[in-house]
């Protein structure tokens, strides 16, 4: 299934907005946008303009809808919307949201009503441009430890307190209660979900998918503290303002599970290659700024798990980019050019885990 949406269809959405914003009246969508980036949930930028009974209101909201034919189906905006909604008051910088509509009649697809943040949002620094690129070295490491104040800020909520033991089950993975500390719940889940999901997108047999997967099944990791995770916390998810982060998006893949998935993803830590730059912190002062200040050790050893992880789920999302734009359900061009890159991620998560296969000889 498509989903479609014409710039005619704007009068039902002008209609939705003005019966939640009572009691405003004269209600306009003044400006409209949608956003060419994301390949998980379509985002639209819309500003209403309204009388409020004191004289014209403008207000800026961001729509994130259910893109449907994505690369990692299935999604679940109500359970994103629940969990940023559980996430407002804390010290996490998830936007605030406001409404939910799960009624396709509207926008074709669920979708969620949320505040604008503006600010900065880096490129990841395998990039090399961008504002990160251009601070001074003192500059960039207070970016990073504020993006790092953040990660702690979400592996140290009370998530049970906060109502979320949903988010123990990867969406459309049904695993029953959450994950328990010290054991290999959290491992087994991710290797579990991510292979399901990569051989479910894989449009022909791929042999170097099969030994990476023996090779996670016997080093499962026990995780000593399950907590919240963003799940992909790469740094151009971050928006910051005036030094600060103000704003954290792309909340789909957050999962109860082991904090050590995060880190590896971040960048910032583990055995991938990174690319840092002068004043940032190395993975020594990293996994110390951590420690200290979240009470979570670094799992070193734990930490070539999930970097193994992270390289699966690439081998995931890759070939569901071909899939989408060869069954032509998309034709975002982006989708079609990052297909090609299945097998370098293969390559990559054979490296991650240590082997040689006999296919790269």
């Amino acid at each position: 299934m498509r989903v479609e949406f014409s710039l005619g269809d704007l009068a039902v959405v002008r209609d939705w907005f003005a019966a939640r914003l009572a009691p405003a009246s004269g209600v306009t969508i003044s400006e409209w946008q949608r956003l060419p980036f994301g390949h998980s949930n379509d985002t639209f930028l819309v500003t209403i303009e309204s009388d409020g009974g004191g004289g014209p209101v403008r207000q800026e909201f961001v729509i994130r809808r259910d893109i449907v034919h994505g690369i990692m189906e299935p999604y679940d905006i109500p359970r994103e919307f629940r969990l940023c909604r559980a996430l407002n008051g804390t010290k996490v910088r998830a936007p605030k949201v406001f409404w939910l509509e799960e009624d396709p009649a509207v926008m074709g697809a669920p979708f969620y009503v949320m505040e604008r943040c503006t600010g900065q949002q880096p490129p990841d620094l395998w990039f090399m441009r961008g504002f990160i690129f251009e601070a001074p070295p003192a500059e960039r490491r207070r970016l990073q430890e504020r993006y790092l104040d953040q990660l702690i800020a979400v592996h140290t909520l009370d998530w049970r307190a906060l109502g979320l033991d949903e988010m123990g089950d990867g969406v459309g993975m049904p695993y029953g209660p959450p994950p328990r500390d010290g054991t290999t719940d959290c491992a087994f889940r991710a290797i579990d979900e991510w292979s399901r999901k990569a051989t479910g997108n894989m449009l022909e047999p791929e042999p170097l998918f099969v030994e990476p997967i023996h090779w996670l099944k016997r080093h499962m990791p026990k995780t000593a503290r399950v907590t919240l995770t963003m799940g992909d916390c790469k740094l151009s998810n971050f928006m910051f303002r005036d030094g600060e982060v103000v704003g954290i998006f792309d909340w789909e893949w957050s999962r109860l599970t082991d904090p050590m998935w995060d880190l590896s993803w971040s960048g910032f830590l583990g055995n991938r290659p990174v690319f840092f730059l002068e004043g940032m912190m190395n993975p020594t002062e990293v996994a110390a700024y951590y420690t200290e200040r979240s009470g979570i050790a670094v799992d070193w050893e734990g930490l070539a798990f999930w970097d193994a992880i992270a390289s699966l789920k690439a081998s995931s999302f890759y070939p569901g980019m071909a899939r989408v734009f060869q069954q032509e359900t998309s034709h975002d061009l982006r989708y079609g050019g990052m297909g090609y890159s299945t097998h370098l991620s293969l390559v990559n998560l054979n490296a991650a885990c240590g082997l040689q296969p006999a296919a790269l000889d």
